[in-house]
Protein backbone atom coordinates (compact mmCIF):
# COMPACT_ATOMS: atom_id res chain seq x y z
CA UNK A 1 0.00 0.00 0.00
CA UNK A 2 2.93 2.21 0.95
CA UNK A 3 3.98 2.15 -2.66
CA UNK A 4 0.93 3.04 -4.31
CA UNK A 5 -0.75 6.46 -5.05
CA UNK A 6 -4.37 7.97 -6.45
CA UNK A 7 -6.50 4.93 -7.73
CA UNK A 8 -4.56 2.16 -7.06
CA UNK A 9 -3.89 3.01 -3.80
CA UNK A 10 -7.60 3.64 -2.97
CA UNK A 11 -8.52 0.45 -4.60
CA UNK A 12 -5.64 -1.43 -2.26
CA UNK A 13 -7.26 -0.43 0.99
CA UNK A 14 -10.74 -0.50 -0.18
CA UNK A 15 -9.45 -4.32 -0.41
CA UNK A 16 -7.85 -4.41 2.94
CA UNK A 17 -10.56 -3.09 4.62
CA UNK A 18 -12.67 -5.50 3.03
CA UNK A 19 -10.89 -8.23 3.92
CA UNK A 20 -10.83 -7.07 7.68
CA UNK A 21 -14.72 -7.18 7.67
CA UNK A 22 -15.35 -10.63 6.16
CA UNK A 23 -12.54 -12.18 8.64
CA UNK A 24 -14.40 -10.67 11.66
CA UNK A 25 -17.33 -12.41 10.50
CA UNK A 26 -16.23 -15.45 10.06
CA UNK A 27 -14.21 -15.16 13.61
CA UNK A 28 -17.49 -14.37 15.05
CA UNK A 29 -19.56 -16.97 13.29
CA UNK A 30 -17.06 -19.52 14.22
CA UNK A 31 -16.65 -18.14 17.50
CA UNK A 32 -13.51 -17.46 17.45
CA UNK A 33 -12.29 -14.92 20.25
CA UNK A 34 -10.82 -12.70 20.12
CA UNK A 35 -12.72 -11.38 16.70
CA UNK A 36 -10.02 -9.04 15.85
CA UNK A 37 -6.57 -8.49 15.38
CA UNK A 38 -4.15 -6.35 16.55
CA UNK A 39 -1.39 -6.87 13.83
CA UNK A 40 -2.11 -9.52 11.40
CA UNK A 41 0.11 -11.72 9.83
CA UNK A 42 2.59 -11.33 13.55
CA UNK A 43 2.98 -14.67 15.45
CA UNK A 44 0.79 -14.54 18.85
Amino acid sequence: LAATSGSDRDQALDALIDYAVRATRWRRTAKITPLTVAFPGRPT
